[in-house]
């Protein structure tokens, strides 16, 4: 029999349910595994039906939780590796419960009553546990929470299994969280960087009947990075509207990511108009895509391409319609574009970005093969005090036409200066300048060469807002836009609604709050 500390570490070793993390100390040196760094998809695992529990062993000893805590601190405190500053990896595994027992001839684990295990980031709470040093296994037959900070999960499951050898944990009829996404899977396999999920779903509304779902056979997610999914079908209420066999998501903080619902809106100039995306990978870093966009002013106008995507950049080839926020129109057919995403310069506070493109371009009364490029620098946002924000960048365009041979020039400066007043109020004053001519098209170009914008925005409670904007024409010193905008809040949905006071026209669109 081992002594009382030694025990204590030995089930601090069986219940290190840290799923991605290596054992440290005392326990480490006594359980070893080589670390593993998962680079592909996890293999179709499904979890192993759990029976039975594993009942005290006659000769096994009782540990008292208050005994539990006292020696796993002191072992912590005798081994050297706890010297050095702590990581997730090196952070000590504690347990209790109101019953824990270790047999040393048999190496089970037996916890029961109020279990809770916490390792860094992680912890497990459940009500019965067993476990065997042996088998480097745990495993739990009933209910258990797991609650991840660094991942940001939090989940509920019913037959948890895991091996600390191999860092891979199964566990099945789970709902929960991970980060923004509410998930539910009939089994889940866990990994260092993975999670696994049969016959799933995924969805951001948090109605406890969702207003919109996505449901798939197989789906893979980074945290953090991206999610994939496999024979995906997309919800409305309790309606698949479509369905593909593979469908890639964006989980980056701040990434806008490809929008697996409709929007639908209204302006006076097109009239109704429903827009759908949908884009799946077709190889390795390429993606195919297309726009379904139409309106009851304008027809289909739909558009699509296929773009190849590295970390850095993206080249693409797209054609048909597209519309600018002023309503002129352009068909690209095709247009090969070239983006460079944005790249820090050195440690200065400074980003840039490039883009160009080649491509014939048709109107309602010409075509010309369009070339373009834009160099653009951008400063990082200056916090002149708690209050008051500074926006500030340039850049540079070229464009040349094969219509009448005529090659501009553009040069650009931005800065915006941002003022909070408090959670409810905010407002803001711009200053943009384009040295240009005039170019052939008017799509997506400027209205000013000078322009003076401000506006502000109050929250008039948790459903409602209110925003106003002008834009001031400085070179023929008049006022060229007043907008006013009512945004509601729908729950799961966004709903916004503006009037042009200068234009006479209305503007109304509904989409997706949260995906």
């Amino acid at each position: 029999m081992r002594k009382q500390s030694k025990q204590v570490v030995a089930i601090a070793v069986a219940c290190g349910f840290l799923w991605g993390n290596s054992l440290s100390g005392e326990a480490a040196e006594t359980i070893t595994a080589a670390e593993q760094t998962r680079t592909q998809p996890l293999t179709n695992q499904e979890p192993v039906a759990i029976e039975n529990t594993v009942q005290p062993d006659p000769q096994s000893s009782p540990i008292d939780k208050k005994t539990a805590e006292v020696a796993k601190a002191d072992t912590a405190k005798d081994t050297p590796k706890t010297k050095k500053a702590k990581t997730q990896s090196d952070a000590p595994v504690t347990i209790t419960a109101d019953e824990l027992y270790m047999s040393d001839s048999t190496g089970d684990v037996y916890a029961k009553g109020n279990v809770k295990m916490v390792q860094g980031s992680q912890q497990l709470l459940t009500d019965l546990l067993n476990g065997n040093t042996n088998q480097q296994e745990l495993w739990i037959a009933g209910q258990a929470d797991y609650t991840d900070t660094a991942f940001k999960a939090h989940l509920d499951a019913m037959d948890t299994r895991y091996n600390y050898q191999t860092k891979e944990g199964t566990m099945a009829a789970v709902k929960g969280k991970v980060d923004r996404d509410i998930i539910s899977g009939e089994s889940v396999v866990m990994a260092p960087t993975e999670i696994l999920i049969h016959n799933g779903t995924v969805t951001r509304c948090p109605a406890k009947v969702p207003d919109y779902h996505m449901s798939a056979e197989r789906i893979e997610m980074w945290p953090g990075k991206k999610m994939v999914a496999y024979n995906a079908k997309f919800w409305l209420g309790n309606m698949v509207i479509y369905s593909l066999p593979v469908y890639e998501q964006s989980l980056e903080p701040g990434a806008q990511g490809n929008n697996a619902y409709p929007t639908i809106g209204y302006s006076s100039r097109d009239g109704v108009h429903i827009r759908q995306k949908l884009e799946m990978p077709v190889a390795n870093k390429f993606y195919g895509f297309v726009n379904l966009d139409f309106y009851t002013h304008g027809g289909f106008k739909p558009n699509g391409g296929v773009s190849y995507r590295q970390s850095a950049y993206s080249v693409g080839v797209i054609d048909g319609y597209y519309r600018d926020d002023n309503g002129n129109w352009i068909k690209k057919q095709p247009e090969f574009d070239f983006n460079l995403y944005s790249h820090r310069i050195g440690s200065l506070p400074i980003s840039y970005t490039f883009n160009a493109a080649y491509g014939q371009w048709i109107d309602s009364s010409k075509t010309s093969w369009h070339k373009e490029y834009n160099l653009y620098f951008s400063h990082d946002v200056i916090h002149l005090n708690g209050r008051n924000d500074l926006s500030l960048g340039t850049g540079v365009g070229m464009i040349h036409e094969s219509y009448d041979n005529s090659t501009i020039h553009d040069f650009k400066f931005d800065t915006t200066l941002t003022h909070t007043f408090n959670d409810r109020w905010s407002t803001w004053l711009g200053y943009h300048y384009t040295k240009t001519q005039n170019s052939l098209f008017a799509y997506d170009r400027p209205d000013m060469a000078r322009e003076l914008d401000t506006g502000f925005s109050y929250k008039i409670d948790n459903k409602n807002t209110f925003k106003y904007s002008q834009s001031y024409d400085l070179n023929n010193k008049h006022l060229y836009d007043q907008d006013y905008t009512w945004v509601h809040d729908l729950h799961c949905w966004v709903g916004s609604l503006t009037y042009r006071a200068k234009r006479d026209q209305w503007k109304f669109d509904v989409a997706l709050k949260r995906w």
